[in-house]
């Protein structure tokens, strides 16, 4: 009978043994483990748990997840069987309100009436147009503008392809997307933020994606404000869900320019031809945008061909008027605004439209110009 004793507590040590050899839980591709260990009590019916330790004894944080794990572990004897116990194990994962690798993008989508236009030769299909003479798409004498050949049409396309793309194969990765679409104003298409990578939620995003068209139409539409798509899309991105980084929020834009239709888009193209305005560092001009002081220096050095081509062909800062809000020399209004309050005399350089500074002259009275 002893011997029989012996044998089942052997036989048991050797089955508590194996339950409490260290095992490891990947979480997105790591190899941490996500496991804290515990022992039993020699009379192997309490568990005590080792909190903050790794089967080598290490403190450990899962940075994959963030989880607040807890664990608890139980053995009960089995009525009627000597030296047999039910053992439970529970583990309880409270994770952050976001999946590992979350991120928030909003999608700006055109929907203006020049987004009704041929992709190729600018054809109206709302106004049932031809095809211009040249057009890839003109079959024979004549061929109207079918939607499929629209801007609209192929940004359609693209913004699901895109949808299709950041959801990756994961489910619920937290892949977040919002919707807003633009004319003369700006729309918010979703009414909450949707995980993409839930396949409902994408299905739902690519329903909205496909029915958007402009809000106005024909020749009374008000134009492309994309100014009040990025604003839009910004009241967005800071209303994001918790706990997304800052540097995983996007906006995404899909437009085919934001001054066609525009009432001063002929006006924007022949300023831009002169070389007057330049437009932003992403291909824009934003016509709708308030324009500031440094911008209106600017556009008015260029008519007047008053620009130096580097801060070198300025004079020293000790001979000019200086602004406490125009000190840094590296910052792209720095020579329009020198230029434009400082009174000076100059040689041009060559025949470029640039000039050399060579003498500071008196600023003139203005206020004795006053009536």
């Amino acid at each position: 009978m002893n011997v029989r004793k012996r044998g089942l507590a052997l036989l048991m040590c050797i089955c508590m043994i194996f339950t409490l050899l260290p095992f490891s839980a990947f979480a997105d591709g790591t190899s941490e483990p996500d496991v804290v260990y515990g022992t039993y009590d020699e009379n192997g019916t309490t568990w005590t748990q080792k909190t903050g330790l790794t089967a080598v004894g290490e403190p450990y944080t899962n940075s994959a997840t963030g989880a607040d794990v807890t664990y608890s572990k139980t053995a009960t004897p089995v009525e009627g069987q000597k030296d047999t116990y039910n053992i439970t194990l529970k583990i309880e994962s409270k994770t952050s309100s976001t999946a590992p690798g979350a991120s928030a993008i909003v999608l700006v989508i055109d929907i203006s009436t020049s987004m009704y236009q041929c992709t190729e030769c600018g054809r109206s299909w709302e106004n049932g147009q031809n095809h211009e003479r040249g057009c890839s798409y003109r079959v024979g004498g004549t061929s109207k503008v079918s939607f499929e050949q629209t801007r609209l049409y192929a940004a359609r396309n693209a913004a699901v392809n895109f949808v299709n793309s950041y959801a990756g194969a994961k489910e619920n990765a937290g892949r977040y997307l919002q919707i807003v679409s633009f004319q003369g104003y700006a729309y918010k298409n979703l009414s909450n933020w949707m995980d993409v990578s839930n396949a409902s939620d994408r299905q739902n995003v690519i329903g909205v994606i496909n029915a958007l068209e402009p809000v106005y139409k024909g020749n009374s539409a008000n134009g492309t404000n994309l100014e009040q798509g990025l604003s839009l899309a910004d009241e967005c991105i800071s209303n994001a869900p918790n706990g997304i980084a800052s540097d995983k929020k996007f906006a995404v834009v899909l437009t085919d320019g934001d001054i066609n239709g525009h009432w001063a888009q002929k006006n924007i193209e022949l300023a831009a031809g002169n070389g007057w305005i330049n437009g932003y560092t992403d291909g824009t001009f934003r016509p709708n945008k308030s324009i500031i002081r440094a911008e209106t220096f600017a556009m008015i050095n260029r008519v007047l061909d008053r620009q130096t081509e580097s801060v070198s062909d300025l004079l020293p800062t000790s001979e000019m008027n200086m602004w406490s809000d125009n000190l840094n020399e590296n910052a792209w209004y720095y020579k329009d605004v020198q230029e434009a309050t400082n009174y000076h005399k100059c040689d041009r350089v060559g025949d470029s439209v640039y000039e050399k500074w060579t003498e500071k002259v008196p600023d003139i009275d203005w206020a004795s110009y006053q009536i």
